[in-house]
C-alpha cells in the first residue's frame, strides 16, 4: 500500500534526474576523450606522413646523385616529388577524416543516450503520479473510516452522559449509572488510541518516529502493560495471564514497549473467545530480550503471517474493530529498537506474536 506522503516517490524521481544528468555528463566526457583520441590519431598519421616524406626525399637524393645527365636528374626529381605529394595528400585526407567520423559517431550516441534517459525519467514521473493518485484515494477512504468510527464513539458517549444525567438523582439506578460511566471510559480510551495511532503514522511517514532507549527491567514493562489491560479483557470475559518473570535488564524505551505490548494484547483479546486465556511473557534469548503474547483464537493462515504487519491490514474487510494500524506501528517501533517482530500461528489453535529488543 503506498504511503499517504509521496516523498519517497519524489526522492526516486529526483534521483532519476540526477542520474540522467550524471550519465549525460559522462557521455560528454567520453565524447571529449574520443575527440582527444582522434587528435592523437591525426598526429600519428601526420608523423607517419613526414617519415614517409623523409624516406622518399632520401631516395630522390640518392637518384639525384646517381644521375649522369641533367635531363635524367630533372625527370627523377619531378617523378619523386609527384609520388611524395600524392602520398602526403592521401595520408592527410585519411587523418583529417578520422576525427570527423569519430565526432559524428559520438554525437549520435550521445543523442540516443539522452533520449533513453529522458524516457526513463518520464516513466518515473508517471509512476509517481499513479502512486500519488492511489495514496490520495486511500487517504480519503481512510479518513472516511476514521470519521465514521469516531462519530459512533462520540454518539455513545453523548447517550451515556445523557442517561447518567437523567438517573443522577435516583439512588436505585446507581448500578446503571456506573455501567454507563464505564462505557464512556472505554469509548474515550478507544478514541485516544485511534488518535495516538494516527499521530504515530504521521510521524512514521515523516521519518520522525522517536524512541529513547534506556536500561530497564523488561519484566516490569510486561506487568505494567497487563495491569492496564485487565479491565478491558475482563469486559470481554478474557483472562490475562503473566508467565512467572524474573528480572531481565534490556535497553528499550519503556513507553514505546508498553505501547507495543498493548497493541499485541488488544489484538489477542479482540480475537479470543469468551472464557479464553491470553498469556504474556518475556525471556532472555542470547543478546536479546524476547517478548511474546499468545492467544487461543482462530489463528492466521501461514500465507498471511507477514501481511498482518502491513498498514491498514484487516483479516476481514468488513471488520470494524480497529483501523489496522496497531501491528504496523508495532513493527516500526520494534525496528526503531533494532529488534525483530514476527508471528507464529496454527489455524484453530491460536496465534503467538513475538518481538525482541537488545539486552543491556
Amino acid at each position: 500500500m503506498p504511503k499517504l506522503s509521496g516523498g519517497i516517490d519524489r526522492e526516486r524521481t529526483d534521483g532519476a534526474f540526477v542520474d540522467e544528468r550524471a550519465r549525460a555528463e559522462a557521455a560528454e566526457a567520453e565524447k571529449a576523450e574520443i575527440e582527444g583520441a582522434g587528435r592523437e590519431v591525426v598526429k600519428g598519421e601526420r608523423d607517419e606522413a613526414n617519415q614517409s616524406l623523409a624516406w622518399v626525399r632520401d631516395a630522390a637524393d640518392e637518384k639525384l646523385d646517381a644521375a649522369t645527365a641533367r635531363i635524367h636528374t630533372d625527370a627523377a626529381v619531378m617523378s619523386e616529388r609527384k609520388l611524395e605529394d600524392d602520398l602526403i595528400g592521401e595520408l592527410c585526407a585519411r587523418a583529417d577524416g578520422c576525427p570527423r567520423r569519430t565526432s559524428e559517431v559520438s554525437a549520435d550516441a550521445l543523442a540516443r543516450l539522452i533520449l533513453v534517459e529522458r524516457e526513463h525519467a518520464d516513466q518515473h514521473l508517471l509512476t509517481e503520479r499513479a502512486c500519488s493518485d492511489t495514496a490520495v484515494a486511500n487517504r480519503d477512504a481512510f479518513l472516511g473510516m476514521v470519521t465514521h468510527d469516531l462519530r459512533d464513539l462520540l454518539s455513545g458517549i453523548v447517550l451515556s452522559a445523557r442517561l447518567i444525567h437523567q438517573l443522577a438523582g435516583e439512588q436505585q439506578h446507581k448500578q446503571v449509572s456506573l455501567l454507563e460511566a464505564q462505557r464512556i471510559q472505554r469509548s474515550v480510551g478507544r478514541m485516544n488510541r485511534m488518535i495516538a495511532d494516527l499521530l504515530d503514522v504521521t510521524s512514521i511517514d515523516a521519518g520522525r518516529l522517536a524512541v529513547s532507549p534506556i536500561v530497564s527491567d523488561a519484566a516490569v514493562a510486561v506487568r505494567e502493560a497487563v495491569e492496564s489491560w485487565i479491565p478491558i479483557a475482563a469486559a470481554r470475559s478474557v483472562e490475562l495471564r503473566v508467565i512467572d518473570l524474573g528480572r531481565l535488564e534490556a535497553k528499550f524505551d519503556p513507553e514505546r514497549v508498553l505501547q507495543i505490548i498493548g497493541n499485541l494484547i488488544a489484538n489477542a483479546v479482540k480475537f479470543s473467545p469468551a472464557g479464553a486465556t491470553v498469556s504474556i511473557g518475556v525471556e532472555r534469548l542470547e543478546s536479546e530480550a524476547r517478548f511474546w503474547v499468545q492467544d487461543h483464537g482462530p489463528g492466521i493462515p501461514e500465507n498471511m503471517l507477514e501481511l498482518i504487519f502491513e498498514r491498514f491490514w484487516q483479516r476481514r474487510t468488513c471488520d470494524r474493530r480497529g483501523l489496522g494500524l496497531g501491528l504496523y506501528i508495532s513493527r516500526c517501533l520494534v525496528a526503531a529498537h533494532s529488534g525483530r517482530i514476527w508471528a507464529q500461528s496454527t489455524l484453530g489453535a491460536g496465534t503467538t506474536v513475538l518481538f525482541t529488543v537488545p539486552t543491556a
